[in-house]
């Protein structure tokens, strides 16, 4: 059976194991500990290097190791926190869908460009 999450973009049914989501095609952070795709109600990061974490996984692996995976630095229990870093993300993942939405009409301008006949 697979285990299964919510997009913490657009709330679609996803794999944990998905790393971009079929719904939405946004980019997922993964945690520093499974791999899996973050979910909104169990976010959080590194207090030193601030990648990101499913904050029970990170609590749980801080039961028997003391440093980041990621940048070797130590970390105590009481410095992670639910939610720390994921409204950065989500201001990240809107302007990055302004950009896109900006981007999209320049495409396809020049997609029909492309595709007429030259007149030379």
């Amino acid at each position: 059976m697979m285990d299964i999450s919510l997009c913490p973009q657009c709330s679609a049914t996803l794999s944990v194991t998905d790393l971009i989501c079929t719904s939405c095609e946004t980019q997922l952070p993964f945690c520093i500990i499974t791999g899996y795709h973050l979910i909104i109600d169990d976010w959080t990061q590194c207090p030193s290097c601030h990648f990101p974490a499913l904050y029970s996984k990170l609590k749980e692996y801080l039961l028997t190791e003391t440093h980041c995976p990621m940048c070797d630095q130590e970390i105590s229990p009481h410095t992670i926190f639910l939610n720390a870093g994921l409204n950065e993300w989500t201001k990240q993942q809107q302007r990055f869908k302004k950009m896109k939405s900006k981007r999209k009409p320049l495409i396809e301008e020049n997609l029909v460009s492309l595709n007429e006949p030259d007149k030379n």
